[in-house]
């Protein structure tokens, strides 16, 4: 394999593993059919407060459904406090419009959003120096090839997730220990194949479950009102995301060929 970069210069490999990103450049000459990544309905902002919640722990993350928003914050060790928010937004914006919200505007929303919560954000953003930016999340649901000849995706290449799901960096390092077990054992292009049938299901689902996470985070009225009822009583009794942080790849375990994904 040989790769021509954007300033002319090439590298020379037995493999290419595109590991470049939600917006892969590989990933084109894998599944050239492949559609755009997909917007998720939230914007992000993030900065660091001056201003620390009373009862705040170190080291415990708190997040926030707020009445019309998300947002979340940490403590940092050296005093203060991260803090992110995602102001919900049902159409793409274009990167310009984004980029053009001013410090002020993105102040503005968020004390609309948060002003009428029980919630210690609009105190956080008054206490952020700034300015605020902000940012749109996209994920990519499911990619119709993951390898061609000797080219194979992993990470956000394969399947990108929206941050709500947690699991992003997560499913990368997976991808990165299975592929080299597979190439450990067994041929190429048998290893990317094997590979492909060992990750997608499981990528693919926690893609899904972070996509309905980020549209669950600002419900219409009906919606957040059966949210909050129903929320408390589920994760008392259940924890929805055990088989996420269940997943166990055993190392040491030979890699044998398995059959063909359906389809």
């Amino acid at each position: 394999m040989t790769a021509v970069f954007a300033d002319g210069t090439t590298e020379s490999a037995d493999l290419l593993v595109g590991a470049d990103g939600v917006r892969s450049t590989v990933r084109t000459l894998v599944d050239p059919g492949c559609p755009p990544p997909r917007y998720v309905p939230v914007l992000n902002t993030a900065g660091y407060s001056e201003h620390t919640p009373p009862g705040a722990e170190m080291g415990r993350l708190t997040m926030v459904f707020g009445r019309r928003g998300f947002a979340g914050w940490l403590p940092a060790p050296t005093g203060g406090t991260w803090c992110f928010a995602n102001p919900p937004l049902t159409g793409e914006p274009s990167a310009e419009e984004v980029a053009k919200t001013s410090d002020l505007q993105w102040r503005a929303r968020l004390y609309d959003l948060h002003r009428s919560d029980r919630s210690p954000i609009v105190a956080l953003v008054e206490a952020t120096p700034g300015p605020l930016r902000g940012w749109t999340t996209y994920d990519v649901p499911t990619v119709g090839r993951w390898h061609r000849g000797r080219m194979v995706l992993i990470g956000d290449a394969a399947h990108a997730t929206s941050p709500a799901a947690g699991q992003g960096s997560s499913l990368a390092v997976e991808d990165a220990v299975v592929l080299a077990r597979c190439l450990r054992d067994l041929p190429v292009p048998e290893a990317f194949r094997v590979f492909e049938v060992l990750r997608r299901a499981r990528a693919e689902r926690v893609v899904a479950e972070g996509f309905r996470t980020s549209s669950a985070k600002s419900p219409p009225a009906v919606g957040r009102l059966v949210r909050d009822l129903v929320m408390p009583v589920v994760l008392r009794r259940h924890d929805p995301q055990a088989w996420v942080r269940a997943h166990h790849v055993d190392w040491d375990a030979p890699v044998v060929p398995v059959p063909a994904l359906a389809g």
